[in-house]
């Protein structure tokens, strides 16, 4: 078998203690080698014209989900298993620069969309679309939530990248937002923090003051809680942030292996460790190779862990460095991580963690919840 034909995966173990290490390899059964190109989707699936820009995990039903704009509004289901793909169009949605571009899912499965608006204010309003599971998401959508100013956004352009967490009418939402729009109001640098509730949405606009502008632009999650903020936009590195109510600070500004691309984010907490994964996605054709890096975060300090990447062939352009990267089922110390570089298709990876010597102790006394994502 030609392996560089099925994959390249770069493999960095580190060891985190005497007892703790991490090794991550291709998912096997997962398209090819780990990878699911823009191509294998056929049937118009996927674009090459940056009309796929977000995904998620679905606890609920072990399936990735990506919204498109290609030849019409839809989410792309995607076996987390397999790879397969099924499209199923999205109704009763509009408005926006775009009318869907990122999807969130919480814990329960519920669904969220958010459109995309490159300036906020005026006639343009910030959408928030709600389903109650997967299988409602052929039914006209829910709009939960619809903001024509959040204080400090005028302007602003909102809905490049989405986090959820939590779980029945208790569900929090972030994102970051792109100083690009003309006319902003207050602080260049922020995120807009949203709450589902079980009847409608309500949003506030988190100032974040110091570091640069934009810096949760184009990835963002929340980090230990739902106080803690983690979000990048590339240069000058991934940024660790606090806020409470509608008051943000910068913790630290931190390079990563790549700081002009490293643009995707996503943290988990499991067997003991905190860790962040994040993508690369290079703009320019053939530059670099879509790297998933997973690193070990010590308060806003980070340890590389593991690099690699499934993506065959040369990259294709991503003009916007647009994507996702999403951390998915666990069992014993194995844990999925998917990641998607617009424009070029969805890797796929086994992540293998041995608990800390501690953890390893409160596993014998059966003690010890091994994953979970600690933001509510």
């Amino acid at each position: 078998m030609n392996s560089k034909a099925l994959f390249f995966i770069a493999l960095s173990s580190i060891a985190v203690t005497a007892q703790a290490q991490v090794t991550m390899a291709a998912k096997s059964g997962f398209g090819v080698g780990g990878f699911v190109s823009q191509a294998a989707f056929g049937g118009g699936l996927l674009s090459t014209s940056n009309t796929e820009r977000s995904l998620a995990y679905n606890k609920a039903t072990g399936n990735v989900l990506v919204v498109s704009r290609n030849a019409g509004t839809s989410m792309k289901i995607v076996n987390g298993t397999t790879g397969a793909a099924t499209s199923q169009a999205l109704t009763g949605i509009s408005g926006g620069t775009f009318a869907a571009n990122t999807v969130g899912v919480s814990s329960d499965g519920q669904v969220f969309v958010t459109n995309m608006v490159s300036a906020m204010g005026g006639t343009s309003f910030y959408k928030v679309y709600r389903y109650a599971n997967e299988a409602g998401l052929a039914a006209a959508a829910a709009n939960v939530g619809s903001f024509q100013t959040l204080t400090g956004t005028v302007g602003a352009r909102l809905g490049d990248d989405l986090d959820v967490v939590g779980t029945g009418n208790n569900v929090t939402m972030v994102g970051g937002y792109n100083t690009s729009g003309s006319g902003l109001t207050g602080s260049l640098n922020g995120y807009t923090v949203s709450t589902w509730n079980g009847t409608s949405i309500s949003a506030s606009h988190v100032q974040v003051t110091g570091g640069v502008a934009g810096q949760f632009r184009t990835g963002v999650t929340f980090g230990a809680n739902v106080n803690e903020v983690i979000g990048t936009q590339g240069s000058p590195g991934i940024n660790f942030s606090t806020y409470s109510g509608t008051s943000g600070t910068m913790s630290a500004s931190v390079a990563g292996g790549d700081s002009s691309n490293e643009r995707c984010v996503d943290y988990v907490e499991f067997n003991g460790h905190k860790l962040l994964a994040t993508l690369e996605a290079h703009p320019n054709a053939g530059v670099g190779n879509a790297e998933v890096r997973v690193y070990e975060v010590s308060g806003t300090g980070l340890t590389l862990w593991a690099t690699g990447t499934t993506l065959t062939g040369a990259t294709l352009a991503n003009g916007n460095g647009a994507g996702g990267v999403a951390w998915g089922a666990s069992s014993g110390n194995n844990i999925s991580l998917y990641a998607m570089s617009t424009n070029n298709g969805i890797q796929a990876f086994d992540i293998n963690v041995v608990p800390e010597p501690g953890s390893m102790l409160a596993l014998g006394l059966g003690a010890v919840a091994l994953m979970r994502r600690r933001k509510v």
